[in-house]
Formats: structure tokens, C-alpha cells, sequence
């Protein structure tokens, strides 16, 4: 999980779940996108806390994410949330919080975004609107 808003998050999938701040994420390419949802990391210095998770000195990614083009399918306005349907013909979730530019999308709109997985199922990350 990471909150782009607040500047960091967490790496889950050891035994226990390890803080980092986006400062000790390495993009692997300047300006390329902050940390995906589901997405494969490396830790490093694994520090104890005395106020919670464990603290990581770095998080680096092991593979460049690559964006993905796709088509609005639906949006709620007022929920703030709708679906994408990626190049595969996947269906991936869109909220209005993974929107970078503040434009709300139209159904049949193109979108760039990075896929990604929440909970297992497929998301949409990081999307910007195209035209």
C-alpha cells in the first residue's frame, strides 16, 4: 500500500508489514511513476520502531513498470469510481484518487494508466486522461 498523498507507505508479505517514506523508493527511471499497488519490491535496512512497523532505508523496484493505453467503460460521477478496459480486454477498477490531472473521465474517454492489483484484483493506477 502506498499513499501518494501522505508520502509513504507499506511493504507487506513477509511476516510483518514494513514502513518506508517515498524519499527511500528508487524509481529505477527518474520521473517514471511512485510505488504500484501489488507491485514486486526489494527492502533494504530493516530498522525496528518503537511506534510501529518496522522502517525500510530503501525500497527498489525489480522490474520498470510500463503504461498501458485503455478505454473509459463506465464512471460514477458521484461515487467517484468506474471501469477501464485495458489492451488485454481486462477490466480494471478506476477511483477517482488514481487520477492525476483532476479531469473526471467520460465513458468511451482513452486513458494511459499503469496496471496494477488491489486485493487481487485488477486496478488502474496512475491514469491520465488522453485529448
Amino acid at each position: 500500500m502506498f499513499s501518494p498523498d501522505r508520502g509513504y507507505g507499506f511493504v507487506s508479505g513477509g511476516a510483518e508489514e514494513v514502513f518506508f517514506y517515498v524519499d527511500s523508493f528508487e524509481r529505477m527511471v527518474p520521473g517514471g511513476p511512485p510505488p504500484l499497488l501489488g507491485e514486486l519490491v526489494e527492502v533494504e535496512g530493516i530498522e525496528p520502531s518503537t511506534k510501529g512497523a518496522p522502517r525500510a532505508s530503501v525500497v527498489r523496484r525489480i522490474e520498470a513498470p510500463k503504461s498501458v493505453g485503455g478505454v473509459i467503460r463506465t464512471f460514477d460521477v458521484r461515487g467517484g469510481w468506474g471501469f477501464i478496459v485495458g489492451p488485454d480486454g481486462v477490466e480494471y477498477f478506476l477511483h477517482r484518487s488514481d487520477i492525476h490531472d483532476g479531469k473526471m473521465p467520460i465513458k468511451g474517454g482513452r486513458v494511459r494508466f499503469y496496471p496494477c492489483t488491489k486485493k487481487g484484483k485488477p486496478r488502474a493506477c496512475h491514469v491520465v486522461l488522453e485529448g
